[in-house]
């Protein structure tokens, strides 16, 4: 293999985990985004920088693929290649546009599969050296399951359009306001689509303005706030789901790649439904995820709660509290051992009233709960690039009767941090 040959794999496999994962920030400094895309790019075509990626994930077979009471087996696999074009100009705007299709493979359930695909455009434009103009607009299909609740595979499409203002200081510390608006589509694509299609009760529009401050610590952490309104608008229930919401969150956040990496929030949240008689909510939020290295082990552990809307019209929400630990041991330079723990306790307020959705009395508020164990040998392939073979289990418990349900599964997938 050439070393040309090698550099552009690593590229393939590696560096564009990176910017995949740095994109998904709530924001980047003009000046980090500048240095990320003209050094860490793939190739080069003319004045533009090119990033590619590819993603392979659960390629292998389950006992129970929809995750429901009547168990199907399969084998599966999801291919999501991407290309990301960037065009950087006189250290003033960057602009960039994304390709992004997704194959969806059922060896059996031959109906379920699907090319899906996303697309993204946007930029930023440095104003009088401290001002950061940004906008962005995407658009995503996929399938996937879409939250804890609906474990079964559901297509989702989502558009999205941004834009925001940032006042950014030499040390790179960030003050601006933002403004979101982004519409969400949901459809069955299981062997059993259940009772209520999703399109009636989860299609919505979401509207969301904030003000953001990101603070440098040092190096690659900062310390953040961001405080927001969002209102939600249903698109076949307007009347009984209607809400709003206020949240607060602070925290901090680390390098991508370093000794410690990931974020430590806490916030507080406000979430009024507009039709009376509905529950709210004003408490406690938390998405934290926390890996620490040392030699050779790593260790992470991980909270979050935060509410997440229902697939049952008469639950409207559930608040989850989320747990998960884990760590790595790497026996060689060339292989690692994982194991992953993942809990979720899902609550729904109000939500006695389901016991005759679901044919059966129910004892005091409705309460599920979901217990995944991971394990995985990952090999290296290039540099940050490795190949995982591995095996999990979940695990769905409910105080309504009748949907307990398990799921076993193994195959293998790439990752882009070895």
């Amino acid at each position: 293999m050439t070393k040309t040959t090698r550099r552009f794999l690593a590229a393939l496999l590696g560096l564009a985990g990176a910017v995949a994962t740095a994109s998904g920030q709530s924001y980047e400094a003009f000046q980090s985004e500048w240095t990320r895309v003209t050094q860490n790019a793939a190739f080069h075509l003319g004045p533009f920088q090119a990033f590619l990626s590819f993603d392979l994930r659960r390629v292998g077979y389950g006992d129970n693929v929809y995750f429901e009471e009547r168990p199907i087996k399969d084998f599966t696999a999801t291919l999501v290649p991407s290309l990301t074009f960037y065009l950087p100009l006189r250290r003033r705007a960057i602009f960039y546009f994304r390709e992004s299709p997704e194959y969806t493979f059922y060896l059996r359930e031959s109906g379920m599969r699907e090319f899906t695909n996303g697309y993204g455009a946007g930029g930023k434009v440095l104003l009088f050296n401290r001002f950061v103009l940004s906008g962005d607009f995407e658009r995503q299909s996929r399938i996937q399951a879409i939250s804890v609740e609906l474990g079964r595979p559901t297509r989702e499409t989502r558009v999205a359009t941004s834009a925001g203002l940032f006042y950014e200081t030499a040390r790179r510390t960030s003050l601006g306001l933002t403004g979101s608006i982004q519409k969400s589509s949901y459809a069955d694509v299981s062997s059993d689509s259940g009772e209520i299609p999703l399109s009636s009760v989860l299609d919505r529009t979401e509207r969301t303005a904030a003000v953001e401050l990101y603070y440098r610590i040092r190096s690659e952490a900062f310390w953040f706030v961001k405080a927001g309104l969002t209102d939600y608008r249903f698109v076949l229930s307007a009347e009984s789901r209607d809400a709003t919401s206020a949240q607060v969150l602070t925290g901090i956040r680390f390098p991508i790649l370093g000794r410690i990496s990931g974020t430590v929030s806490l916030g507080y949240k406000k979430f009024d439904p507009k039709a009376p008689g509905r529950a709210s909510y004003a408490g406690l939020i938390a998405d934290s995820l926390i890996e620490a290295r040392t030699g050779r082990f790593s260790v992470r552990a991980g909270f979050r709660r935060d509410l997440g809307f229902s697939y049952f019209e008469n639950a409207f929400f559930y608040i989850e509290d989320g747990f998960s630990a884990g760590g790595s041991f790497y026996p060689a330079g060339f292989v690692r051992l994982d194991y992953s723990y993942n809990q979720s306790r899902l609550g729904y307020p109000g939500i006695e009233a389901a016991a005759a959705f679901a044919g059966g009395p129910v004892t005091g508020p409705r309460t599920d709960r979901l217990w995944t164990h991971s394990a995985a040998l990952v090999f290296r392939v290039l540099r940050t690039a490795g190949l995982g073979i591995q095996a999990a289990m979940d695990r769905w418990t409910s105080s309504v009767p009748g949907w307990d349900r398990d799921r076993i599964y193994a195959g293998v997938y790439l990752t882009s941090r070895f």
